[in-house]
C-alpha cells in the first residue's frame, strides 16, 4: 500500500481522523498536530505498536475522565453539605424562637390567671360589703321600727296625761318639747337611711358595672388563652416537622455519603 492508504487506516485504528493531501511522496496534514501524525511523521511505527499507543491513550484519558468525575461529585457534595449546614442553622434559629415565644405566652398565661384570681376576690369583698351593708341597713330599720313604737307609745302616753291633767302646763310643755324632740329624732333618722340607702345604691350600681366588667375581662381572658392554647399547638407541630426535616436531612446526607463512597 502507498503512504496516502496507509495513514489513515493506521490512524483510524487509533482513533484520529486523518484528512490530508500528498504531493509526490511528501504528506501534508491539515489540522492542529495531532499526536498520531506527529508520531507518524517522526517515526516508523508498526501496526502494533500503534495499537498499544492508543490503549495507553485511552486509558490515560478514562483516568483523567473519572479524575474529573470525582472532583465534580466532591464539588457537589460540598455545595450540598454547605446548603445542609444553611438549613440546619436556619432550623435552629426557628427553634430557638419559638421556645421564646412558648415562654412568653406561658407568663402570659399565667399573669392571665392572677388577674381571675384577683378579680374573684374583688367579687368576693364586694359581695361581703353589700351583705354588711344591707345588714347594717335591717338593724338601722330595726331600731327606727323600735323609736317610732316608742315615740307612739309616748304620745299615747301624753294624750292620756293631756287629758288627765289639763290644767298641768309644764307637763304640757314638757310634753310638747318631747314630741318635738321626737319629731326631729324621727327626721334625723329618716335622712340618714335616706343617705343609707343612696350610699346602698350607688355601690350596687358600682357593683354590677364592676361585675359587668369582670364578666367581660373574663370572656377577654378565656378567648385569650384558647389563642395561647392554639399557638401552643400550632408552635408543638411546627416543632416536629423541624424534627422531621431534620431527620430527613441527616438521612439525606448520610445517603449522600454512602453514594460517595460508593462512588469511589
Amino acid at each position: 500500500m502507498h503512504q496516502e492508504d496507509i495513514m489513515p487506516t493506521i490512524c483510524a485504528l487509533m482513533g484520529y481522523s486523518f484528512p490530508y493531501y500528498t504531493h509526490g511522496n511528501i504528506l501534508y496534514e491539515f489540522f492542529d498536530n495531532s499526536e498520531c501524525l506527529k508520531r507518524l511523521l517522526n517515526q516508523k511505527m508498526s501496526v502494533l505498536d500503534i495499537k498499544n499507543y492508543n490503549n495507553a491513550n485511552n486509558s490515560n484519558i478514562s483516568n483523567s475522565s473519572n479524575d474529573n468525575k470525582k472532583i465534580i461529585i466532591i464539588v457537589i457534595v460540598v455545595i450540598i453539605a454547605i446548603v445542609l449546614i444553611i438549613v440546619i442553622i436556619i432550623a435552629i434559629v426557628l427553634i430557638i424562637v419559638i421556645i421564646i415565644i412558648t415562654i412568653v405566652l406561658i407568663i402570659v398565661i399565667i399573669i392571665t390567671i392572677v388577674i381571675i384570681i384577683i378579680t374573684i376576690v374583688l367579687i368576693i369583698v364586694i359581695i361581703i360589703t353589700i351583705v354588711i351593708m344591707i345588714i347594717i341597713i335591717i338593724i338601722i330599720t330595726i331600731v327606727l321600727i323600735i323609736v317610732i313604737i316608742i315615740t307612739i307609745v309616748i304620745i299615747i302616753i301624753t294624750i292620756v296625761l293631756i287629758i288627765v291633767i289639763i290644767i298641768t302646763i309644764v307637763i304640757i310643755i314638757i310634753t310638747i318639747v318631747l314630741i318635738i324632740v321626737i319629731i326631729i329624732t324621727i327626721v334625723i333618722m329618716i335622712i340618714i337611711i335616706i343617705i343609707i340607702t343612696i350610699v346602698l345604691i350607688i355601690v350596687i350600681i358600682i357593683t354590677i358595672v364592676i361585675i359587668i366588667i369582670t364578666i367581660v375581662l373574663i370572656i377577654v381572658i378565656i378567648i385569650t388563652i384558647v389563642i395561647m392554647i392554639i399557638i401552643i399547638i400550632i408552635t408543638i407541630v411546627i416543632l416536629i416537622m423541624l424534627i422531621i426535616l431534620l431527620i430527613i436531612i441527616l438521612l439525606l446526607i448520610m445517603k449522600i455519603i454512602l453514594l460517595i463512597i460508593m462512588i469511589c
